[in-house]
């Protein structure tokens, strides 16, 4: 399998890791939010990144927050992460 990205994956799961950081923290402030995730958006295009690999990777992300939450991942933390991931990776996937 061939990567998209050229950083060596430790760097890219910093990168994640800190832009989730970032949604979370600016969940108040979406419009400065969405401007970054619109520039994530387009350099992601030109890494060759598809609307497939936003789909897989919602599926990886909610997957992973539900087995580190644990008993305390519920129905109502499940519908706001995936709210908050479909409005970021439409975002994304429609950055020019």
């Amino acid at each position: 399998m061939q990567s998209l990205f050229k950083a060596p994956i430790e760097q890219q799961y910093k990168k994640l890791v800190e832009m989730l950081n970032i949604m979370v923290a600016r969940l108040d402030r979406q419009a400065e939010v969405l401007n970054l995730i619109e520039q994530l958006g387009t350099r992601h295009q030109q890494y060759g990144v598809k609307p497939e690999h936003y789909f897989a990777m919602g599926k990886v992300l909610l997957w992973t927050l539900k087995s580190g939450l644990g008993d305390r991942w519920t129905n109502e933390i499940e519908m706001a992460w995936m709210a908050v991931y479909e409005l970021y990776a439409t975002c994304m996937m429609l950055a020019k």
